[in-house]
């Protein structure tokens, strides 16, 4: 049995036991498959939603393990065209969903060749199909009404776990 499960399975039983009414409407966490799918089972139905913060922190592990952090953090360097494209990535999430494929290919076509292998990252976990060598289309792990935040930025609601400031 898997740990998420248990760990929810702990919360909803305790809920029950004591009869609590438990009513989950969102569930706000880091982009872990597993914890997901477990949520999903044992409470169906309920709003999902990627946390900001682990989006980018996703992103920003993906641009230090493809070799960016050097020239991000790069201060004497006056060509600060890694940190500006890695940047524009990282405010994906605030464009509206009908607008995001566009936006993505406009920041794409003017990135820096060197942040490309990022952004294609991205592409194929966060944003649209990817096809494999031309023979079947692979839905994105996270397609981007999980991880998109620009209603909450409009509507003013929470667009991170706020529980992480907290620790």
């Amino acid at each position: 049995m898997s740990t998420y499960r248990k760990i929810w399975g702990a919360i909803k039983g305790e809920a029950e036991r004591i009869n609590l009414r438990f009513k989950v409407r969102l569930f706000m966490t880091d982009f872990k498959i597993a914890a997901m799918n477990i949520q999903q089972t044992l409470f169906p139905g309920v709003e999902h939603k990627g946390c900001l913060f682990h989006f980018n922190q996703a992103l920003w592990r993906q641009a230090v393990d493809s070799g960016l952090k050097v020239l991000y953090h790069n201060a004497e360097n006056e060509d600060h065209t890694v940190r500006r494209d890695v940047q524009r990535l990282m405010a994906l999430p605030f464009v509206p969903i009908p607008d995001l494929e566009a936006a993505f290919d406009a920041v794409v076509d003017a990135m820096d060749d060197r942040v490309v292998p990022l952004a294609t990252t991205l592409e194929s976990t966060y944003l649209r199909v990817a096809t494999l060598r031309r023979r079947r289309a692979v839905p994105p792990s996270f397609p981007p009404a999980l991880w998109n935040v620009h209603q909450q930025a409009v509507d003013n609601t929470a667009r991170k776990n706020n529980v992480e400031g907290w620790h």
